[in-house]
């Protein structure tokens, strides 16, 4: 009887998880919708993108189906959106896909990658499914370093080659840059050294001021932190050296006497 108390516990834990992370990707869409819809055009398509299946859907639920999450295929997916019609469609469909699938790594980086692509981009949003695929990954995943550095990698890629195309610059380079920065803030030491050399190193040759300020606030936080580090250690140092003093029966550097 135990067991299936258990069992019991741990399934309706599971399902209101499931629940309450869907029904606020529902309100954020909500208040996406909100936020930028500014006239009734506005509110009518991006309703039906969010209704309707269009670009990508059989691929998509093939995807999502799969046991193994594989980067590749929903990269080639992303890359064949052709215009901010499709990448509306796209972002739809992701939103959608999202109310079950909430903690879907390569479905957030989807949302993600859609949001930049169409005209009425929200920044901040995609800035937020980008960070929250690479946390979810690690925290639910169990991605490994390796695995986070391609998503760094593919992301990256995938920005180089959109500012490289004809579109108008899509600032994307910076964003990746600012998604791996906040995901770096609350990562594991080890997957945050690993994600900050990757960027280190993707992002050596970068002109553009957007990419060179996040660095730069990289660079100045990772010395803020090796400072405190060290002052901890300091710390730590003095307060064994004054545990010691007292446990041999001196007090400041005598022997207690007189």
């Amino acid at each position: 009887m135990e067991g299936v108390t258990q069992l019991v516990r741990v399934l309706v834990k599971f399902t209101y998880d499931l629940i309450e992370r869907s029904r606020r990707g529902m309100i954020r869409a909500s208040v996406d919708l909100a936020r930028h819809a500014k006239a009734d055009a506005d509110v009518r398509r991006r309703l039906l993108d969010y209704l309707q299946d269009g670009m990508g859907a059989e691929v998509m639920d093939d995807l999502l189906g799969q046991e193994r999450m594989d980067l590749e295929p929903w990269f080639e997916m992303l890359a064949k959106v052709g215009s901010p019609i499709e990448a509306g469609e796209l972002r739809g469909l992701c939103i959608r896909r999202l109310e079950s699938y909430p903690d879907h790594p390569c479905l957030l980086i989807a949302r993600g990658v859609s949001e930049v692509l169409c005209s009425d981009c929200d920044e901040h949003s995609a800035l937020e499914q980008f960070t929250l695929a690479l946390q979810l990954g690690v925290d639910r995943y169990g991605f490994s370093d390796a695995e986070v550095c391609e998503v760094a990698d593919r992301l990256f890629d995938f920005a180089e080659d959109l500012d490289d195309s004809d579109r108008e610059d899509s600032g994307f380079v910076p964003l990746v840059t600012l998604a791996m920065y906040d995901f770096g803030r609350v990562a594991p030491k080890r997957s945050r050294t690993a994600v900050t050399s990757k960027v280190y190193d993707r992002t050596r040759d970068a002109s553009d001021p957007a990419t060179a300020r996040v660095i730069d606030t990289w660079r100045m936080r990772d010395l803020v932190d090796s400072l405190a580090e060290t002052v901890e250690r300091v710390v730590d140092d003095v307060a064994d050296g004054r545990d010691a003093i007292r446990a041999s029966g001196g007090r400041d550097g005598r022997d207690g006497r007189g």
